[in-house]
C-alpha cells in the first residue's frame, strides 16, 4: 500500500505543521510502514526558525514525531483503525546526526 499526503490525512489525525510525513511508500498493514519528510528551506518549516537559532536543525522530539506517525500508519491501515488516535507510550532513541534544511527524512 502507498498513500500520499492527501490519503494519509484519511488514515490519521495530524495536520499540518504538526503532520511530519509526506508520503508513505510501502505499508504492510499490522507489520511495517516506510516513507519519507522533505524538509523545506528554513524559511518553510516552522521549526526550523525556533530551534537553535543560526544553527538550524529538525528537532530530534519532531523526529520521534516523524516515526511515531509512520508506525502508526502500520496500525491504521488495518481494516477497522481507519482515522482511530494512537498513542506511543515509551521509546528509547539515539540520534546519529543533525536534519538539516532541504535533507530528506527517511522513516521506517
Amino acid at each position: 500500500m502507498i498513500l500520499d499526503k492527501k490519503a494519509i490525512l484519511e488514515y490519521q489525525q495530524n495536520r499540518d505543521p504538526y503532520l511530519m510525513i509526506d508520503e508513505a511508500t510501502e505499508i504492510v498493514p499490522g507489520k511495517s510502514a516506510k516513507g519519507f519528510k522533505l524538509l523545506k528551506g528554513v524559511d518553510d518549516e516552522w521549526f526550523f526558525k525556533v530551534h537553535w537559532p543560526n544553527d538550524p536543525n529538525m528537532p530530534g522530539m519532531l523526529q520521534i514525531e516523524a516515526m511515531t506517525q509512520m508506525s502508526a500508519l502500520s496500525i491504521l491501515t488495518l481494516p477497522g483503525n481507519k482515522g482511530k488516535v494512537t498513542h506511543a507510550i515509551s521509546h528509547t532513541v539515539r540520534f546519529k546526526r543533525e536534519i538539516l534544511p532541504g535533507e530528506k527524512l527517511d522513516i521506517q
